[in-house]
């Protein structure tokens, strides 16, 4: 027991390479110690192990321990990172407009800032004294000023 105690804290300070070494070194006391023999034990835990075999095992698993903690660790760390980004970037998808629709302005035509005046094509439209487009009929625009020509307009309406 005092030599398995002992390998833990020999080993707990160690790296992966320098437990290997470390190992490696008792491999080779046993193989150069001529006097090595095995002697008949009664021993419940273990039974069929050798106790080299069984220090290995304890260095190695204590080792394996070690490491694991590195990437439960590692795991959080991303995790965190992964939250305190979702913060400072908003990530959207790209959107292009339709081509039916345009960046044009879209004006509320209303009645009394509204008025049209009659081309070759059909009707320019003014809103508020500017020209905002052209139309072909004026169905849908019963009950709007109608001018027969710029000159009769302009006689009208404050035209910029």
């Amino acid at each position: 027991m005092l030599e398995f105690a002992n390998d833990k804290k020999i080993t707990e300070s160690m790296n992966e390479m320098e437990i290997y070494e470390y190992l490696e070194c008792m491999l080779k006391i046993i193989k150069n110690n001529k006097m090595h023999k095995k002697i008949p034990v009664l021993c419940f835990i273990g039974c069929g192990r050798s106790t080299l075999q069984q220090r290995f095992d304890l260095i190695i698993r204590g080792q394996e321990k070690k490491y694991k903690h590195r990437g439960y660790i590692l795991y959080i760390m991303v995790f965190c990172f992964s939250y305190i980004l979702s913060f400072v970037f908003a990530f959207e998808p790209e959107y292009n407009n339709p081509d039916h629709m345009s960046d044009e302005i879209i004006y509320n035509l209303e009645n009394k800032d509204t008025f049209f005046i009659k081309n070759n094509k059909g009707y320019k439209i003014y809103y508020k004294g500017r020209f905002v487009g052209k139309c072909k009929s004026l169905e849908t625009f019963q009950g709007y000023r109608v001018y027969k020509n710029d000159k009769e307009a302009k006689e009208n309406e404050e035209i910029k």
